[in-house]
């Protein structure tokens, strides 16, 4: 220990002897009690961890997985890919949609 650890500790066993028998009778009932607590199973310390990891990989198996299915309901033609033609043709669209809901509205 450093001389100022040592200087630390002697200020602290002063400030013990300075305090109340209540104070004193109290924390030695609070030292006894956290002593004599059963140690946590291996179930509660591993368990835990073990949910969170569980958690993890089924967030990270989610964010790999949904994008794979996105691809695959595509195949290998882009949607983008498409998009010039529909914008090219677009005013052919308007026109059927509109002479359509002319006959049948």
């Amino acid at each position: 220990m450093t001389d100022t650890e040592h200087e630390l500790a002697a200020a602290l066993r002063l400030e013990e002897q300075l305090l109340p028998a209540r104070t004193l009778s109290r924390i030695a009932a609070a030292r006894s009690a956290a002593l004599a607590a059963p140690a946590p199973s291996w179930v509660a310390r591993w368990l835990k961890p073990l949910m969170g990891a569980a958690a993890l990989a089924s967030a990270l198996g989610i964010a790999v997985l949904i994008p794979q299915q996105a691809e695959t309901h595509y195949g290998n033609t882009r949607p983008e890919a498409d998009a010039p033609e529909l914008y090219r043709d677009l005013d052919f669209y308007l026109w059927l949609a509109e002479s359509d809901m002319g006959r049948h509205g």
